[in-house]
């Protein structure tokens, strides 16, 4: 994922949209000093960064997206996170400008962007998320976010079966192809048997508020003070139930110190085991989006990036599924 880039904006203010609907929440003493846009690939979202407008002369970030979703951010920045001790951003508001969008206003994250090869990043990201899921645990009747469990995962289980299926056809004749692709298959498979067993296993996991977008790019850590700030950015994919894909890839002593000190009670194995099925539910969701791309077969990393699945899968499940 690649850096957000952002670009002075030239427009004169009175015509930002974004800024009518940031005088409205923030009073028209909050004029920023100056306006970058951001230079994106897509339209889903637009941000924008208002200099010199938030508290102690920092910069605001403007968002607009789907207005359920930034309700749903809101939410989290304003009725969640003031609740729990751990660093977070100040949302400063929503509201809409003349044309009816809607727009969410967020302290600018500091520091630098996590890197999830990083020891001491994944340790911080870790520790963070381990007090978050814990401090969230039996409150969904607080919050009312829609609700997630392992079953959520099954339709792009079954999506990602039938689409490999094709593949494997269309690529008999080139041999090594041909081998991982129907390697793959036979993965998903075996996930799909034992789906139910898998699901039972994970019963011992809290509900709790789950981010689902918990990488990179949303995710900063600030190392000026005293103690490492990490700051969780973009919402609005959150849900509340089973918390394995946010598990995946983190260090889960840092996860069970912190989950601990909140009231967490798991083991050392079952959170290790709920983190093994978290990169098996990841490696899942990642070939599904691959196998939506009909060139698939014509790209020359195609046999490197199916290896790695193919890598991913044996090792996940040596470790989550029936023993053979």
């Amino acid at each position: 994922m690649k850096k957000l880039v952002f670009q002075y904006d030239p427009a004169p203010l009175h015509q930002n949209p974004a800024l009518q609907a940031w005088l409205q929440v923030a009073g028209s003493d909050a004029l920023p000093v100056a306006i970058d846009h951001f230079i994106g690939q897509h339209d889903r979202s637009r941000l924008f960064r208002f200099h010199g407008a938030g508290d102690q002369g920092r910069a605001v970030i403007a968002k607009t997206a789907e207005p359920k979703s930034l309700e749903k951010e809101y939410n989290v920045y304003t009725q969640v996170l003031p609740h729990i001790p751990l660093p977070r951003l100040k949302c400063y508001g929503i509201g809409r400008d003349d044309e009816g969008r809607t727009w969410l206003f967020l302290e600018e994250a500091r520091g630098v962007s996590y890197r999830e090869n990083d020891s001491l990043h994944v340790e911080q990201a870790s520790y963070w998320l381990g007090a978050f899921h814990a401090a969230t645990t039996g409150r969904f009747h607080e919050w009312g976010f829609p609700e997630i469990g392992f079953d959520h995962y099954l339709p792009t289980l079954q999506e990602a079966i039938d689409r490999i299926a094709y593949f494997r056809k269309e690529a008999e004749r080139e041999y090594e192809l041909g081998r991982l692709i129907g390697d793959l298959e036979a993965y998903l498979f075996r996930i799909r048997s034992e789906w139910k067993d898998i699901k039972q296993k994970l019963a011992i996991l809290p509900s709790c508020v789950a981010h689902l977008d918990f990488v990179k790019k949303n995710i900063r850590i600030d190392f000026t003070g005293s103690e490492p700030e990490v700051q969780v950015m973009d919402w609005g994919s959150s849900r509340y139930g089973l918390p394995i894909r946010d598990m995946a890839g983190l260090d889960m002593p840092a996860y069970q110190e912190a989950g601990h000190r909140m009231g967490m009670k798991l083991t050392r194995e079952e959170l290790n085991w709920g983190e093994q099925a978290g990169r098996l539910v990841k490696t899942v969701l990642y070939l599904h989006e691959e196998m939506s791309n009909p060139e698939l077969l014509e790209r020359a990393k195609s046999i490197d990036n199916l290896k790695a699945y193919e890598q991913t899968f044996s090792s996940m499940w040596s470790k989550v599924g029936r023993s053979e």
